[in-house]
């Protein structure tokens, strides 16, 4: 599969941190790269749509270590689609800087040359809908380790109360905070419920305290910048990031890398800005985008999309590239 991504290879660039200008020392690479598929995928049963190149290097607690190297490829015609639909993801990638480049074609370059056919309004709708998104699950990932520390802890505290691990969780039921930790879900009290996680309720305390110190580490691979700024930082770069980018595409229609906000957005991500001050600012982006809908007169993007001009894009890289025999 990687000869047949080499043969059709079009585009490669560095995405992630290091295309935004966020990148730090233990940073990940990742790559993003698009190839032209051969004959059989196009007449044939065969469809091929992705395909991963990436190397994989993990740490011992499952975290990717600086060695690990996210190599993603699409073949055109499904990037197309998705750039044509605003994927928040995908239609930020036409916009690299030429530093970012790690291989292009002709066909490459006039792929990103007509970078412009692929925005319109849509993606006010696309974007507030993700940022929506990923805003409720920073509020959720926050919350549930939050929970699921103050069980661990409430578990610990009885353990010294008691200087016995061997005792029955539901034994703790009278003990004063023991509800707020332990939600029953049913009315035989077989689950007990910690944030969005559920338990068997029949466990010795030291059995309990060791799920929850599983979950914990499993539940999210950033736990320890939740513990420490108490939230998911990367997340929230991440979602300040998209909304930004929303808002330069609509007002001058294009998008700039390195991103010009960079050093708010790493103020973020290293953690530098409290939580509440986050969500403000977010919901401040937000609003911003939003008010897009009911002042069009800001807006420097078409309506909507001409689909019509990026198929006929796409089937003049792919036809000449196919009766080349490449």
């Amino acid at each position: 599969m990687e000869k047949l991504v080499n043969n059709g290879k079009i585009l490669e660039i560095k995405t992630g941190s290091h295309l935004y200008g966020l990148s730090t020392p233990s940073s990940d690479k990742d790559y993003t790269g698009i190839f032209l598929a051969p004959w059989k995928y196009h007449i044939g049963l065969h469809k091929l749509e992705q395909v991963d190149l990436g190397i994989e290097s993990k740490l011992e607690n499952g975290k990717n270590s600086f060695k690990a190297v996210d190599r993603t490829f699409y073949e055109l015609k499904r990037f197309a689609a998705l750039a044509a639909g605003s994927n928040p993801n995908i239609i930020e990638l036409l916009f690299v800087d030429e530093d970012n480049i790690i291989y292009i074609n002709e066909y490459g370059r006039k792929l990103l040359d007509n970078r412009y056919l692929f925005l319109s309004q849509k993606l006010i709708e696309k974007f507030s809908g993700f940022a929506n998104s990923q805003k409720h699950k920073l509020y959720v990932k926050k919350e549930n380790l939050e929970k699921l520390y103050s069980a661990r802890d409430f578990i610990k505290n009885m353990i010294d109360k008691y200087k016995s691990d061997k005792i029955l969780l539901p034994e703790m039921k009278k003990e004063e905070n023991f509800e707020k930790n332990f939600i029953q879900r049913d009315i035989k009290g077989d689950v007990y419920r910690i944030g969005e996680y559920n338990i068997n309720s029949n466990l010795t305390l030291k059995n309990a305290c060791e799920l929850i110190e599983r979950i914990v580490k499993e539940s999210s691979s950033r736990q320890e910048l939740i513990k420490q700024s108490g939230y998911d930082t990367k997340y929230a770069s991440h979602l300040v990031r998209l909304l930004l980018e929303a808002i330069e595409m609509i007002t001058i229609g294009n998008l700039v890398y390195p991103l010009q906000e960079r050093e708010l957005i790493m103020k973020i991500k290293m953690g530098e800005m409290k939580f509440e001050k986050v969500i403000e600012l977010v919901e401040e982006l937000e609003i911003k985008l939003k008010r897009f809908e009911d002042t069009p007169e800001l807006i420097t993007i078409p309506k909507n999309i001409d689909m019509e001009a990026i198929e006929k894009l796409v089937i003049e890289i792919y036809k000449d590239f196919l009766l080349k025999g490449e």
